[in-house]
């Protein structure tokens, strides 16, 4: 088997094992599996609504062609190959398409009761049906499951390539952010993080977050309730920077 070289997102689902303990199968395959196996095609079509930049042909070739799904019980990796000859436009348009996947990812299955936590992050992979294997992906997956909120990181690997990236295009508002990221151990580092939040007029942060985490009977213990107000600081951050740019 070939390896790829690429952009990789590991996310998994808060909460996941409550919500499986708390609710019937009928339920979950209904309300939840629907939803997660369908992932390609609702996304695929909010970003072919919200994108004005590309074309149809540069959006088929990168999303329809290249950009990968892998979604196994509470887990989701994405990935997108960057070939050696691939331009640096063509790397800015894959590393867009891949950004904005991934915040529609994070937005949709917040509001639907599925808060993700997340690491974005660059290197050599090899995926073949239900199975993985990449130092990216191990690297990834560690990152995520330090953090103590629902949220999508960088790791700080891949960060200056992200950033050089985007700085070869002209976008109006940055899709990541610097922030202080509270993780396991009462610890916290600076890191890049997915801009995916902004309110509508009217809107409350802490509400969509408590509607998020306690959704399809979710049980909420105690060591939880703290990743609930890191989400909610969070999202209040990223509203602020919308609202004030």
């Amino acid at each position: 088997m070939k390896t790829q070289t690429g952009f990789l997102g590991f996310f998994d689902i808060l909460g996941y094992q409550s919500l499986l303990v708390n609710n019937d199968p009928n339920v979950i395959a209904e309300n939840v599996l629907s939803q997660l196996t369908t992932l390609n095609k609702s996304i695929g079509k909010k970003l072919a609504d919200t994108i004005t930049s590309f074309d149809e042909t540069v959006y088929h070739e990168i999303y329809k062609k290249n950009l990968k799904w892998l979604v196994f019980s509470d887990t989701i990796l994405i990935s997108l190959d960057v070939p050696s000859e691939t331009t640096a436009s063509d790397t800015y348009d894959r590393l867009l398409i891949f950004l904005l996947s991934s915040i529609i990812l994070q937005q949709n299955l917040l509001l639907a009761g599925l808060p993700l936590r997340g690491a974005l992050t660059f290197g050599d992979y090899l995926i073949k049906d239900a199975c993985f294997a990449g130092r990216p992906i191990i690297e990834a997956y560690a990152l995520a499951e330090k953090l103590e909120l629902s949220a999508c990181v960088v790791a700080p690997s891949a960060k200056k390539m992200f950033v050089d990236i985007l700085e070869t295009g002209n976008l109006n508002h940055k899709l990541l952010l610097d922030y202080m990221v509270p993780l396991k151990n009462s610890e916290s580092l600076k890191l890049l993080t997915l801009n995916y939040g902004s309110m509508e007029d009217g809107e409350d942060p802490r509400d969509i977050v408590f509607k998020s985490f306690f959704a399809h009977n979710k049980d909420i213990p105690e060591k939880v309730q703290q990743k609930i107000l890191n989400t909610e600081q969070h999202l209040r951050f990223l509203d602020i920077y919308h609202k004030t740019k």
